[in-house]
């Protein structure tokens, strides 16, 4: 075996001592002092990621309903006026509505935008939310774009409406 010289010696020794050192700083010093703190700001992170995901999925999701509606729309023969009249009746609010009046839009890329207005009076409130209700929840992608309530002046607790929605229909 080669025999060292005390100078060698001496370098051995101080290169162990840097070999320990970094190892006993890689495997005990660094997890148990430095890595709490970052684990702490990076799971903080990762909780936000998490939140900021989870609302991007919900917004998906939302779309993804939105485009099933307006596919649908498409294939429903049902119109707004026989939609609104089949609603209105099972409210008992059929003989509240006044007019029902569709205007047609242009048709941009096969799909015609029907602008409709309707007119209510007399009607309680309850039944009035309840077909706005029904009517955001059909079948029939419905966007309501407008809503006026006015209260009457011959009763408390009945109100004049003019409800504007549009509808989008595939041609």
């Amino acid at each position: 075996m080669h025999n060292f010289t005390k100078r060698e010696t001496n370098l051995l020794k101080i290169l162990g001592s840097v070999i320990v050192i970094t190892i006993a700083y890689s495997f005990i010093i660094e997890p148990l002092f430095i890595s709490p703190k970052n684990s702490r700001s990076s799971s903080e992170f990762s909780k936000k990621n998490l939140d900021e995901l989870e609302n991007i999925h919900e917004k998906y999701l939302e779309i993804l309903r939105l485009k099933k509606n307006i596919d649908n729309s498409g294939k429903n023969t049902v119109s707004i006026s026989s939609l609104v009249d089949k609603l209105a009746n099972s409210l008992n609010i059929i003989n509240n509505k006044v007019y029902l009046r569709e205007q047609e839009g242009k048709i941009v890329n096969k799909i015609q935008k029907i602008k409709t207005e309707m007119k209510f009076e007399g009607v309680p409130i309850k039944p009035l939310i309840n077909l706005l209700y029904q009517m955001e929840n059909s079948q029939i992608f419905i966007n309501i774009s407008k809503v006026k309530i006015y209260a009457t002046s011959t009763s408390i607790d009945k109100y004049d409406a003019i409800i504007e929605v549009e509808n989008f229909v595939k041609k």
